[in-house]
């Protein structure tokens, strides 16, 4: 079976390969450049929440609720703040553009994120009609 983490990381990559040719011929090497800085900045928290979801999975209700609020903080901090960073400090990142980019990446890794943890959850064999600790 394929690790989550891997199928995690292919998948987005991929992604940005299926769109870099249109950004690419549709807004020129700058969309290409704010869309990949649009993947990677979403990319990085979605591979360290991933990793701290995984572990928090089998553990108590406790721990799941500190993962899903204190990734949902370390989300919107990496992306949105490293959005802003560069939007306002970068001449290149200072369109609206990069926020769609911005916008449609973090939508699409946090559904994959969620999906791969559902999936995580269901092999270990925890699921609503059998939590932990029952």
């Amino acid at each position: 079976m394929k690790s989550p983490l891997g199928v995690l990381v292919a998948v987005i990559v991929a992604g940005w390969v299926a769109v870099s040719y249109p950004a690419w011929r549709l807004g020129g090497p700058t969309a290409l450049l704010m869309s990949a800085v649009a993947a990677l900045l979403c990319l990085l928290p979605c591979v360290a929440t991933f990793v701290w979801g995984v572990r928090a999975v089998g553990g108590s209700p406790a721990d799941r609720m500190q993962h899903a609020f204190l990734g949902m903080m370390l989300r919107m901090f990496v992306v949105l703040g490293g959005g802003m960073a560069l939007y306002f400090g970068v001449e290149e990142f200072n369109w609206t553009s990069f926020w769609v980019w911005l916008l449609g990446f973090y939508m699409a890794t946090l559904g994959l994120e969620t999906w791969l943890l559902q999936q995580v959850a269901r092999t270990a064999g925890l699921t609503e009609s059998n939590p932990p600790g029952a």
